[in-house]
């Protein structure tokens, strides 16, 4: 089975290797006779560009219908030391940023939907009740909602660092987090959810210089991994593609 694997992964590479080799041999042979060359039919010029990419298939009855998505966050308890708001806050905007590739969609942000429902607490128990979800659908015209939660939160001071070759003498700060990431479709009840856990040492001379700013970016650090992988099923990034076009009737 896995020499059959090996085999046709073999050949989609060469597939596509074929495929370039083509395009630009018919864009050197336009380059070379295409402009006013007797016996040739065409001026084409090789043009790469970015298509949008669409979500994973698991996803799609997730996503049906889905014009607009908001994004919220939740923390289990505050974060000694940090700014528990703020930071999960740079978290929301960066996965609303990237939710914005969906093609045809729009994206609300944690801050738009806090500010409009101003008292009401949205957590992983409140976000799956049928009151929230119509007055999200209903006020804000939310057909789906991402909730980012983070579970847990753990730092630890070391007096190793942990390398390639093994544990060197230095003193460091270690940042263990586990990040819930909920995509729940308000309109069909449909959800999916994924749970990453990471962790980020950063050395201490690095803690020391730059204080509760660089506790938070190293929080960041270790959250965004888990964000990523999850954000990559739902809005993957636009594939470069390659065309040629026939420049003859300019």
């Amino acid at each position: 089975m896995s020499s059959e694997i090996t085999e046709s992964c073999r050949r989609f590479r060469h597939m596509h290797f074929s495929r370039k080799l083509l395009l630009l041999a018919v864009a050197g042979l336009s380059l070379g006779y295409g402009c006013g060359s007797a016996g040739v039919a065409g001026n084409f010029k090789l043009v790469q560009f970015e298509a949008p990419s669409y979500p994973d298939a698991e996803l799609r009855e997730v996503l049906d219908s889905v014009k607009t998505i908001g994004v919220l966050s939740t923390a289990t308890k505050p974060l000694p030391g940090l700014d528990t708001e703020k930071v999960m806050g740079r978290l929301t905007d960066a996965a609303a940023s990237k939710l914005r590739r969906l093609p045809d969609s729009h994206v609300i942000t944690n801050d738009e939907i806090r500010w409009h429902f101003k008292g009401v607490v949205f957590d992983s128990t409140s976000i799956h009740s049928a009151e929230t979800q119509s007055a999200l659908r209903e006020e804000m015209d939310i057909d789906a909602v991402v909730l980012v939660t983070l579970k847990s939160f753990e730092a630890e001071m070391t007096q190793v660092t942990p390398t390639q070759y093994g544990l060197t003498p230095a003193t460091g700060m270690k940042i263990s987090v586990d990040l819930k990431m909920s995509l729940i479709n308000l309109t069909n009840g449909r959800s999916w959810s994924h749970t990453g856990r990471q962790r980020d040492w950063q050395p201490m001379q690095n803690q020391l210089v730059g204080g509760s700013n660089r506790k938070e970016q190293q929080l960041l650090t270790a959250l965004g991994q888990p964000l990523r992988q999850f954000l990559a099923r739902i809005a993957p990034p636009p594939s470069v593609e390659d065309r040629l076009f026939d420049l003859s009737g300019e």
